[in-house]
C-alpha cells in the first residue's frame, strides 16, 4: 500500500533523512532467551528458525517496519519476509529467501527446506528473491557475543530493508541471554518504534512455549 505523502505525518522527517550518505541507525539489545531456548530444547526445535519466526513476526505487527522506499515513494509492503544468510557445510555462506508464516513449525519448515537446497549450491544465490524488499535482512553469528554491530551497506541501492542480527546465546546464573543488533532507515523508523519493537520481541521469546501448546 502506498503512503500518501502530502498527509503524511512524517513526511518531513522522511525527506531530511533520505538524503543521508549513510540513513541507517541502530542499537544491540541483550535479549533474554531463557523461554524460547528451553522450549526449542524439550521439542528439539531449531533455535535458529525460532528467533528468525520471532523478529520477522515483531516486523509484521509494528507499521513502521513494514515501511519501504521504492523510486522516492514510501511504502506499506503489508508482509515482511525472510531474508537471511545461510551457513553451508563448507563454511561459505548465500543469501535465502523464505515466506513468512505465521505458524512457527511451517517456518521452521521452509527454512529447513531452503538451507538444504543451498546446501547443493555455490556462490552467493544472487537470484531475483535477493533482490526483494519486502524482507527484513537477517544474519547469525552464534560465535560472537557482540555489544555492537556495523554493516556493510550499498547505499547507492537505495535500500531501507531492516538489518538484524544474531549473536551468540550465553548462560548465566541459570538463564540464557542473546545480543540482537538491530539498524533501521530512519526516515521511516525512530526510537519509540524500534523501542515497540524491541518490547514485541522479548514478549514473543517470553512467551515462546506456546507455539507448541497447540
Amino acid at each position: 500500500m502506498k503512503i500518501e505523502l502530502s498527509n503524511w505525518n512524517r513526511r518531513e522527517h522522511y525527506e531530511f533523512y533520505k538524503g543521508f550518505d549513510d540513513p541507517y541507525w541502530g542499537a544491540t539489545n541483550n535479549f533474554d532467551v531463557t523461554e524460547l531456548y528451553l522450549a526449542c530444547k524439550q521439542h528439539q526445535a531449531s533455535i535458529f528458525c525460532a528467533y528468525h519466526y520471532v523478529v520477522i513476526k515483531a516486523a509484521n505487527e509494528i507499521e513502521n517496519l513494514r515501511y519501504r522506499i521504492r523510486d522516492d515513494e514510501v511504502w506499506d509492503c503489508e508482509r515482511v519476509n525472510v531474508s537471511s544468510v545461510f551457513l553451508r557445510q563448507d563454511k561459505t555462506f548465500a543469501f535465502g529467501y523464505v515466506p513468512f508464516t505465521d505458524n512457527f513449525e511451517g517456518l521452521q519448515a521452509l527454512i529447513q527446506k531452503k538451507m538444504a537446497d543451498i546446501e547443493k549450491t555455490q556462490g552467493l544465490n544472487l537470484d531475483d528473491d535477493a533482490k526483494r524488499d519486502d524482507v527484513a535482512h537477517c544474519s547469525a553469528l552464534p560465535w560472537l557475543p557482540f555489544t555492537s554491530m556495523e554493516h556493510a551497506k550499498n547505499l547507492g541501492r537505495g535500500d531501507s530493508c531492516p538489518k538484524i542480527s544474531f549473536g551468540k546465546i550465553e548462560k548465566h546464573d541459570g538463564r540464557y541471554s542473546m545480543p540482537i543488533s538491530i539498524h533501521v532507515h530512519h526516515g521511516l523508523v525512530d526510537g519509540y518504534h524500534m523501542g515497540l519493537y524491541v518490547e514485541s520481541i522479548q514478549s514473543m521469546f517470553n512467551d515462546f512455549k506456546q507455539q507448541f501448546d497447540s
